[in-house]
């Protein structure tokens, strides 16, 4: 009883993720392994989320170069990259899994649960990436791009806003005291 109680808790945490996020997955099993940590893998004998990260932090670079080379195309090459990797750090995608309580639906290891593992950084970061990448594997069939688009920008547009507003003041700012007054680019 006990076991089907758990099942029964996980698989609710699970619709309610999907419901945050605003995608719901037809393989529920990619969910699943982008929620997993090593430590939890290890000790159930399961797939960590460490593959799905590789591809989900490619995924991620790409359609946050596009969504911002569309978004602001007054912004140079450079300050495009200095953006992009603002919001893509660890740090930034911390605070965006934070922002949708990722980590409260981590699977992760007992000594991760003991440490603090479902606030750590780099776990939540590396989660983040591991969920874009299942969302783009689950929605290959049909609409691919598209579907992961949607959901990136709809996770992605505030924090967007909020970087926009603090870091193009600070670039320029940095370039003018480096460069003087000559054209900043």
């Amino acid at each position: 009883m006990g076991k089907q109680s758990e099942l029964g808790d996980q698989k609710k945490k699970l619709i309610k993720l999907q419901q945050k996020i605003d995608y719901f997955f037809n393989d529920i099993s990619l969910l699943i392994q982008a929620l997993t940590h090593r430590s939890y893998a290890h000790e159930h004998n399961q797939k960590n989320n460490e593959r799905l990260e590789f591809l989900g932090d490619a995924v991620l670079q790409f359609l946050i170069s596009d969504y911002l080379m569309k978004h602001y195309p007054d912004l140079s090459e450079g300050m495009l990259s200095k953006f992009r990797s603002v919001l893509v750090s660890e740090s930034g995608l911390s605070r965006l899994s934070k922002k949708i309580g990722l980590g409260e639906y981590l699977f992760i290891g007992k000594g991760e649960e003991v440490t603090g593992g479902r606030e750590k950084s780099s776990i939540l970061a590396d989660a983040v990436e591991a969920l874009i990448s299942a969302i783009y594997l689950d929605s290959c069939e049909k609409n691919q791009i598209v579907v992961v688009t949607q959901t990136i920008n709809k996770i992605f547009e505030d924090e967007i806003k909020k970087k926009r507003n603090w870091f193009i003041p600070q670039l320029i700012l940095r370039q003018i005291f480096r460069n003087g007054f000559k054209k900043i680019s």
